[in-house]
């Protein structure tokens, strides 16, 4: 309660120097008004851009906006935000001219600025210049890029990821088509080849022939004993005939044995490249028909939704808010010195009472 009394001290006391605030404030007014008045107006357009979620996702996903989500939405404000977007938008309108001898960084930082409201999927392009025909062109002009960039960046990696996939299915298909080639080359020359049919009439036919051969040599050793010579001559040379014969065939039939172990394996390693192919082929054309399918899903589409108008009102100076600024300031500096000046002037006064107070106490003490 003790600091009531100072208050309502300082109130009295502020009351009668009522006119040097009152001073403060209308001539901070006045500056202010003429400062807003002499100061170049300066317009704001504005062109907005929509984030459209991918055209395969699920509409109803795309309405659960999660945080990590909208906080990765900052990189398409890093997108319209770009350099090379800006000096092209503004040597095609012309505006570098304007800022002779200024920086593509100074200028940006000037007339550019680009936000996302809250929770929201919108990005603002916001352009200030002096001329509002001119800040409104800048702006639908850098939101069209910005779209354009969008799209020619999803083309690209699209383009990329198909490319690579073309690439293993075309390989896998001929791979495919030279192993069933080579199956038909192999299969095609197995036609006039020797195959187990024949070795079976073979084996027969030696058999036969061995049987033959048997009663030959028995025949012969009948008459070796005392058979004329022209009957023991023609048995010696039946037997050798057969036994000709015999080894001839067993020639063919080991051959044959061999060949068809041979082609054996060559039919069970084409057979398993066919096979292996084709896994590779159907794998490839999977993969491919996956990729194509979720072209649609890669990544979220810029759309142009609102290309501004022109500003009708300057959006600085504001004179109005440098008015009420310039209020608020006088008067919060005012109040302050006047506060200052109170607890100096209240000091003195202290000091001063001290003073004339201080030969009573050396007496009173004195007397005691």
């Amino acid at each position: 309660m003790a600091e009531w009394p100072d208050a309502l001290e300082f109130a009295a006391w502020a009351r009668r120097r009522w006119r040097g605030p009152l001073v403060c404030c209308l001539t901070a007014l006045a500056l202010a008004t003429t400062i807003s008045l002499v100061l170049p107006k300066r317009y704001t357009a504005t062109a907005s851009l929509i984030i459209e979620p991918p055209a395969g996702m699920d509409p109803r996903a795309a309405t659960t906006l999660s945080p990590v989500y909208l906080e990765s939405l900052r990189t398409y404000e890093r997108l319209a935000m770009s350099d090379t977007l800006f000096e092209g938008a503004i040597d095609r309108l012309h505006i570098r001219q304007q800022y002779p001898g200024r920086s593509i960084e100074s200028i940006k930082r000037s007339v550019l600025q680009v936000t996302r409201p809250v929770n929201t999927r919108v990005i603002d392009i916001n352009a200030t210049l002096d001329d509002p025909g001119l800040a409104q062109a800048l702006a639908e002009n850098l939101a069209e890029q910005t779209v354009a960039l969008n799209e020619s960046m999803q083309e690209t990696t699209t383009a990329a990821v198909m490319n690579e996939s073309q690439k293993l299915f075309d390989s896998a298909s001929a791979r495919l088509r030279s192993a069933q080639q080579a199956m038909g080359n192999f299969m095609a020359k197995q036609t006039d080849a020797t195959g187990p049919a024949e070795i079976d009439a073979a084996v027969d036919r030696r058999f036969q022939i061995g049987r033959e051969l048997v009663r030959a040599q028995e025949e012969l050793a009948d008459l070796s004993s005392g058979a004329d010579a022209g009957a023991l001559a023609s048995a010696r040379a039946r037997a050798t005939a057969l036994e000709a014969q015999d080894k001839a065939i067993g020639k063919a039939i080991s051959d044959g044995e061999a060949r068809m172990g041979r082609q054996k394996q060559r039919r069970e390693s084409l057979e398993a490249e066919l096979a292996s192919a084709r896994t590779g082929y159907e794998a490839a054309q999977a993969k491919l028909a996956d990729i194509r399918a979720s072209a649609a899903f890669r990544g979220e589409r810029l759309n142009l939704l609102d290309r501004g108008i022109v500003p009708q009102r300057p959006s600085s100076p504001n004179l109005p808010m440098n008015i009420l600024a310039a209020l608020l300031f006088s008067l919060i500096g005012s109040i302050g010195w006047l506060a200052f000046r109170f607890g100096i002037d209240r000091t003195r006064t202290a000091t001063g009472e001290w003073e004339r107070e201080r030969p009573s106490i050396r007496s009173s003490i004195a007397t005691r």
